[in-house]
């Protein structure tokens, strides 16, 4: 081999052992789990910390849920202005915060926090329209949580039984508002027994959730 060939070699191999060096001190220093990993394992606790000194509304939106499941609505109110103050056009942060507007029983709030979710993003048009429906009748408004949850409940029931599955924190909400409109209109049997089941389900996803009969919320 030649002297500049040894001295390539050399380069590369120093490179190599440099770019390691630093992808270890990166995992090392890198959150073993993100907020949204930790509200999927049910840490609520946990997610809450890891989102504090963050900016992304990625991980605001998870660590705001979590903090709803904990019943602290103070901490979850401020972690979902903070990822709509993050990103204005973030649909999801946006729905988030008109969950908790909605579980704070600020519901006139609530419903134009969650339409504006709807303007930002088409495709959270179902959910969006579920938990309009939900406040609506929360706040004793049974016409229009009737005409909303038309709009959605042959297709929302099939995603609820058949595709999305319980278990998820994130899509827990849709089953505990399915299931307490089901119960509040009451339109007949079936209706009432979906929403037992919906409850039940949403319960399961969430075991101790303060939202879904664990003590309430505050």
């Amino acid at each position: 081999m030649t002297i500049s060939g040894l001295l390539f070699t050399v380069l590369v191999i120093a490179v190599i052992v440099a770019a390691g060096i630093v992808l270890a001190a990166v995992l090392r220093h890198t959150p073993r789990a993100r907020a949204a990993d930790l509200l999927a394992r049910g840490d609520f606790e946990e997610a809450v910390t890891a989102a504090r000194e963050s900016a992304a509304s990625e991980e605001l939106v998870p660590a705001s849920i979590a903090a709803r499941h904990l019943g602290d609505l103070k901490t979850a109110r401020h972690l979902a202005e903070r990822a709509v103050g993050a990103d204005r056009r973030d649909g999801e942060a946006w729905l988030e915060l008109g969950l908790v507007h909605g579980y704070a029983g600020e519901l006139d709030e609530a419903d134009k926090t969650l339409a504006r979710a709807a303007a930002l993003r088409s495709d959270l048009a179902e959910a969006v329209t579920l938990h309009r429906a939900w406040v609506a009748l929360r706040g004793g408004n049974l016409e229009t949580a009737r005409r909303l949850f038309d709009e959605v409940e042959a297709p929302l029931e099939t995603k609820l039984r058949l595709d999305l599955g319980s278990g998820d924190p994130v899509f827990a909400d849709w089953f505990f508002h399915a299931g307490e409109v089901w119960s509040g209109l009451g339109r007949s049997e079936e209706d009432r027994e979906s929403g037992r089941w919906a409850i039940g389900e949403a319960r399961r996803s969430v075991p101790g959730s303060r939202l879904f009969g664990g003590g309430g919320i505050g």
